[in-house]
């Protein structure tokens, strides 16, 4: 049997770097983007139109990515895995085993199990995938023990409870400058307070109002809970975190899989509609801050689902998964 590899999503987009090879096993790669299983029809989703519609969404996304120079699914030609001379160089150097060819990393790629890390309740696993797809639920990293919020920080949300929250992570506009702007201006016309996430550039610094709060980042586990909203750029684990602490969020999707999380947000009632970044207008936008912070409905269906994300334990099912795999159980583990 082919040896395993235990991989998490890489830098680039798709990419699985192998953590862990022993000889014995089948392999297991771990992948939060529900595109990155093999062998499967474009059609990611259960049959209905506005899903389909988010999956081709997507998945074009990924193929101009890909055609960029962006690591992917489409790129198994050079190495399925992401970055060959890595792999291999990690291969020879630290396992002591032979480098793969191209051919021989997709021939493991295609027999690998793979455990992805969404939850159900945000994305139904569509029957038609094979039993080697394991969707165990999100994975939450806990808060680092030694972690506290500024004095300016606890400051801003005493004087405003209940915030909005905007940012978009590692996502960059085409123009950071202008782009922001058109944010700031929404949630100003919007008369909502709000913190604004620098992250890698998608948002720039510039003078704001006494209700908006400007910091470079901050553990979302310890802020979202405090937020009355969230705008954010439709990754999965921050769609995640919102999910689980009940905050309606919606999403300005920048490319990937962004589209499709994006939508099943709306779809849910956990927020408006997705808004394109070339789309942005701040009197639309206002708009659909206002709605999504103010409508009950969005309060309503968000705590429900909350609920549900917070029974479920994606981490277990993945240990589950990875034991059964090694043939060992929790019992032997503990010894």
């Amino acid at each position: 049997m082919p040896a395993p590899t235990f991989g998490r999503p890489g830098r680039r987009a798709g990419a699985s770097m192998p953590l862990f090879v022993c000889p014995g096993f089948r392999q297991l790669r771990h992948y939060r983007r529900n595109w990155a299983v093999p062998a499967l029809p474009p059609r990611l989703c259960l049959p209905s139109d506005s899903r389909q519609r988010s999956c081709r969404i997507s998945t074009i996304q990924m193929r101009q990515a890909s055609r960029r120079g962006i690591a992917g699914p489409a790129q198994q030609h050079t190495h399925p895995l992401g970055g060959a001379a890595t792999v291999n160089q990690w291969r020879t150097e630290i396992l002591g085993l032979p480098p793969q060819s191209a051919s021989e990393a997709i021939r493991a790629y295609r027999r690998s199990s793979f455990l992805l890390d969404y939850s159900q309740v945000l994305l139904p696993r569509p029957p038609d995938w094979p039993p080697s797809a394991h969707v165990t639920g999100f994975w939450f990293p806990e808060l680092h023990a030694g972690w506290q919020p500024s004095d300016q920080l606890l400051r801003f949300l005493d004087r405003h409870p209940k915030p909005l929250m905007v940012g978009f992570s590692s996502q960059v506009a085409p123009n950071p400058a202008a782009f922001t702007q058109k944010v700031i201006s929404a949630v100003v016309r919007s008369g909502k307070s709000a913190s604004l996430l620098a992250g890698w550039g998608g948002l720039r610094q510039t003078d704001l109002p006494p209700n908006l709060f400007w910091q470079d980042s901050i553990p979302y586990q310890w802020i979202v809970p405090r937020l009355g909203g969230f705008l954010h750029h439709g990754g999965c684990g921050t769609t995640a975190i919102c999910m689980r602490s009940g905050v309606p969020h919606m999403a300005i999707p920048f490319g990937f899989d962004q589209s499709l999380w994006a939508t099943r947000i709306a779809e849910l009632g956990l927020g408006p509609r997705p808004v394109l970044p070339q789309s942005v207008e701040p009197a639309s936008l206002a708009d659909a801050l206002v709605r999504m912070s103010e409508d009950p409905a969005f309060t309503q269906r968000a705590l429900a689902v909350a609920e549900r994300i917070r029974s479920e334990d994606g981490v277990a099912t993945a240990v589950q998964v990875i034991e059964k795999a090694l043939g060992v159980n929790a019992s032997c583990a503990a010894s």
